[in-house]
């Protein structure tokens, strides 16, 4: 669970940087 836990945080962060540089 943690394992998931991290991936969805890490998946929200590369998400995050994604759209940063889009804008």
């Amino acid at each position: 669970m943690f394992f998931l836990v991290s991936d969805t945080l890490l998946l929200l962060y590369s998400g995050l940087k994604i759209i940063s540089l889009i804008v």
